[in-house]
């Protein structure tokens, strides 16, 4: 159904063009059944992925909004039970195109299919359809895991690399079930980092953050304030630039010889002296922080680290126990703490390394010589690996240790 010019439009799905579109797809996602590499790529070049399946659909550029349909609710399939993506994608299509020559009404047909996913939901969920693995044999853990990265030949993982790499996966999950102290999914435990250039051996898991491409000066890491041995630090979620519309709901007046953003810089600078005064030592902004503010910074011997994003803020408060700052308000209790902070060089690329004793979250680094291998290693550990659902595992805390 398309809307332009105010004019409603219903498209014929029984239209050749629809036809075909199906068909295309099915025919992409059945050879990914077969084993074989997919490379994409839209009809005006671009980027070319590589993938099996795994990252398959999140790389079409589609136009026709049934087969976006499709790919939608095959996608939320794959997040939700990680496993079954062919299937789903080719028995929706078959049931698509096969019902077009049916001579039988819709409706009938809708309530029909409505019927059969009830069931096929029911069965799914059941009790009788998971597999029951023995946690405590790690053998048996390594070979379940080996089963699913062995079927992705862009990982490109020999025998030797995939029982290491197996083995690796098995120590992430063992590591970070839930136990007494540590909750959440592996999703709010692990970040996972892509390292391009690197062999699968080099992968590792960090426990700790890492955070990409920051260089602080080593002068003012090793100024950094410390209070009993630890970094206090401040999470700020708002820009640091000087911008009104994130933190200024409100009408207000300025006179003729001051400026919006000199005010509200004035307010951030008095939001460092406070934090000075709380001996923070380390302020992380998800967004940017204007120069200046940087430099006043780095005066009273507090890091400032910038553009972080919305995807590694959840894993800062997470690991340093601090509370997110949507204003340039802070108290004493919304401070938290790391043991460490040091800068490390990988494949020639700088990191900050964020360090915590008993850290409740770490870092998975993936390694591979080549940019699709890595980005589809990382895809198989996000949607496949066992782990997704640890939390229904849980362990008393010395048996988690």
């Amino acid at each position: 159904m398309d809307q332009s010019a105010g004019t409603l439009q219903l498209q014929n799905l029984v239209s050749p063009d629809i036809v075909n579109a199906l068909n295309l797809l099915l025919k992409i996602t059945s050879s990914c059944r077969k084993g074989c590499i997919q490379m994409v790529q839209n009809s005006v070049g671009g980027h070319l992925t590589m993938t099996s399946l795994t990252r398959l659909l999140q790389s079409l550029s589609v136009s026709k909004p049934v087969i976006r349909l499709i790919i939608t609710a095959v996608q939320g399939h794959l997040q939700h039970f990680s496993d079954g993506g062919h299937f789903v994608s080719m028995l929706t299509v078959l049931l698509s195109t096969k019902s077009m020559n049916l001579n039988v009404s819709n409706s009938y047909l809708t309530e029909l299919y409505d019927r059969f996913l009830t069931i096929i939901v029911e069965d799914i969920t059941a009790d009788s359809s998971k597999i029951n693995i023995d946690i405590s044999s790690l053998k048996q853990m390594t070979n379940f895991v080996k089963t699913i990265i062995a079927r992705k030949p862009l990982c490109k993982l020999n025998p030797y690399d995939l029982d290491n790499f197996s083995k690796l996966l098995v120590q992430v999950f063992a590591s970070y079930l839930p136990c007494e102290g540590r909750s959440g999914s592996w999703e709010e435990n692990i970040y996972i980092i892509p390292v391009e250039g690197l062999p699968v051996s080099n992968s590792e898991l960090y426990q700790g953050l890492l955070l990409q491409g920051y260089q602080l000066p080593q002068t003012a890491m090793n100024n950094v304030r410390k209070v009993n041995n630890q970094i206090p630090v401040a999470v700020v979620t708002v820009s640091m630039t000087g911008d009104t519309e994130e933190i200024m709901d409100a009408e207000y007046e300025i006179f003729n010889d001051l400026s919006e953003e000199k005010t509200v810089l004035s307010r951030i600078m008095k939001f460092c002296d406070r934090c000075a005064e709380l001996n923070v030592g380390v302020i992380f902004c998800q967004k940017v922080i204007h120069p200046s503010v940087k430099s006043y910074l780095y005066k009273q011997n507090i890091l400032p680290v910038e553009r972080l994003g919305s995807q590694m803020i959840p894993f800062i408060l997470k690991l340093t126990g601090a509370q997110s700052l949507r204003s340039f308000t802070v108290s004493l209790s919304d401070i938290g703490h790391l043991d460490s902070i040091e800068h490390q060089t990988i494949n020639k690329k700088s990191y900050l390394f964020l360090k915590k004793q008993e850290s409740p979250v770490a870092t998975l680094m993936l390694t591979s010589d080549h940019e699709e291998s890595v980005q589809e290693l990382k895809a198989v550990c996000s949607c496949t690996i066992p782990w997704r659902d640890s939390s229904s595992y849980i362990l008393p805390e010395e048996d988690a240790k």
